[in-house]
């Protein structure tokens, strides 16, 4: 009899922990019913407010760029109704190696066969920057291994008291003397003096050449913050190619006027220069900023 109770209160107990594993997997998974749930009203949320912001976003328009020695002057509006604070240049920089042809669909050319041409008085040819020094040589500054950054260089409006901001509808020439970073290798975040002291022109130089190269591409391209602190991006400009033993300024880089086309493309620069896309690209790829996704297609 003793037996017989115990294996019903085995069975009693088997039970109401089967009941109760039941009970606890469904009340998880309302849970996490109400928590994705809640997550879709945040992300829509979200959405919303970006699209009601991007309504009053600053939209930089670049009208001319040109440099005096190393201290660059931009003209810029903003066609926007919104006020865009904090404008600024980023600039880019990398050590390129240089492939050279005979003709411009030839085959690339070894340094003994450029050394060829030269002795038989060929005064064209056809070159084309890699954008990285052959061989994927690592840099070296001070002993350390590290790679090329980018800089904000920050514009300031005389007009308005030297502060970083340009009004709705209008067109103001600004000026600054872009600087190149660097930063430790395979570092995603900089901080401390990497951060705040990039390299002039001059010291750029020197650090390339110490490095073994003999050109350099670089870039720009204009950007401000909107009223929430979300960047705003402009258009890029400067895809020039440097030649670091003989372009004393970047004055001289833009008279020598060699561009190269190893910039990526920006939200703004998309329908500048793609006039012809692949339909998936244009439907598919992040080109507006504002808003960032569309929160229908996480129900997807």
């Amino acid at each position: 009899m003793t037996d017989d109770l115990a294996a019903i209160a085995t069975i009693g107990v088997a039970i109401a922990t089967g009941v109760l594993a039941v009970a606890t997997y469904l009340l998880a998974r309302a849970a996490s019913k109400t928590l994705e749930e809640e997550k879709q009203q945040l992300r829509m949320l979200t959405y919303q407010a970006r699209a009601v912001r991007s309504q009053m976003d600053p939209l930089l328009k670049l009208h001319s760029w040109s440099f005096k020695k190393n201290k660059l002057s931009v003209e810029v509006e903003n066609l926007g109704p919104g006020r865009a604070f904090w404008l600024v240049v980023r600039s880019w920089f990398n050590p390129t190696s240089m492939i050279t042809r005979a003709e411009e669909n030839g085959p690339p050319l070894s340094d003994e066969e450029i050394k060829s041409l030269i002795a038989k008085g060929v005064k064209k040819v056809w070159v084309r920057p890699t954008g990285l020094l052959q061989g994927n040589k690592r840099l070296d500054f001070q002993g350390m291994e590290v790679e090329t950054a980018d800089t904000a260089n920050t514009l300031y409006n005389d007009k308005l008291g030297g502060e970083s901001i340009l009004d709705p509808g209008n067109r103001q020439v600004m000026e600054a003397e872009p600087s190149f970073a660097i930063k430790p290798a395979k570092k995603r975040f900089v901080s401390g003096s990497w951060a705040f002291n990039p390299l002039d022109f001059d010291l750029a130089k020197d650090f390339l050449r110490s490095n073994g190269a003999t050109f350099a591409v670089l870039g720009f391209y204009v950007a401000c913050k909107n009223s929430v602190g979300d960047t705003v991006h402009g258009e890029s400009f400067g895809h020039l190619v440097v030649h670091l033993y003989e372009d004393a300024t970047l004055e001289d880089v833009q008279e020598r006027g060699f561009e190269h086309t190893l910039f990526a493309l920006g939200e703004r620069d998309m329908a500048f220069y793609l006039k012809h896309a692949d339909w998936k690209l244009y439907d598919q790829g992040k080109i507006i900023k504002p808003p960032e996704e569309d929160p229908w297609k996480k129900r997807q």
